[in-house]
């Protein structure tokens, strides 16, 4: 592939996109030039052409700052806050 990248663990179609596009929108240009949906699951090593995207700003900082999004690797902890919950106002309480 002339303008090939190499999927690193835990990157999306979108991180992609993001690093070598400079937006996630390029990842439905990526999909169509490689033949796979928007939201299929990619291996570490997989090659992807990236065809002739735009380079935005946000790609070369990326490039400058030598930044690997890797989203689908990210595991985020959310604690419930103390108090009153979304949930419990809306079973809880009757709006009139």
């Amino acid at each position: 592939m002339p303008n090939s990248k190499i999927v690193k663990a835990g990157q999306t179609l979108g991180d992609i996109a993001v690093q070598y596009g400079g937006t996630a929108e390029n990842r439905f240009i990526l999909a169509a030039l490689n033949g796979i949906g928007i939201t299929d699951a990619l291996t570490s090593g997989q090659s992807i052409d990236a065809g002739d995207v735009t380079v935005f700003a946000v790609a070369d900082y990326f490039r400058k700052y030598n930044i690997s999004p890797a989203t689908s690797a990210m595991q985020i902890d959310v604690l419930a806050p103390e108090g009153v919950e979304f949930w419990a106002i809306e079973y809880d309480f009757i709006v009139s």
